[in-house]
């Protein structure tokens, strides 16, 4: 992610629920720790994106948005099999994130790359207010 891509991850971004700011989506892009990927179709649109943040031997998966027309087509799986190579190469141990305790689709997607649930936060999410689901994925031993 460039910030020549940040009109079209922030017109993707805000069809969802809990929807960053132009401000928020610039300052991560700017932040040493952070590990930001997108993905394009064929005709080079954008159809999902990914913001994480890596510190020392953790990472926290903060968005992972695909585009409602490429859902359930294996681009978010493709996109977080992506992005936790490149923690397993970073030398990370443990990966965390939260999604809304109603999304199922999510839930699916990080128990099948092996996350699991060890927390919830009671509302965690607001627009609409939302428990969070707290998830860990232990990473690989090399």
């Amino acid at each position: 992610m460039t910030p020549g891509d940040l009109v079209e991850v922030f017109e993707l971004d805000k069809k969802e629920p809990s929807s960053w700011s132009m401000q928020q989506f610039e300052d991560e892009l700017r932040n040493v720790n952070g590990l930001h990927i997108i993905a394009k179709d064929s005709d080079e649109v954008l159809i999902a994106f990914a913001c994480s943040r890596v510190i020392d031997e953790e990472a926290e998966l903060f968005k992972l948005t695909v585009s409602d027309s490429c859902r359930r087509q294996g681009v978010g799986y493709a996109l977080l099999n992506f992005l936790l190579t490149q923690f397993n190469e970073m030398g990370v141990k443990n990966c965390y994130l939260e999604l809304r305790e109603h999304n199922s689709a999510a839930l699916m997607l990080y128990e099948k790359c092996g996350f699991a649930q060890v927390g919830k936060r009671e509302n965690y999410f607001r627009c609409p207010k939302e428990d969070a689901l707290l998830m860990k994925k232990e990473m690989k031993k090399e």
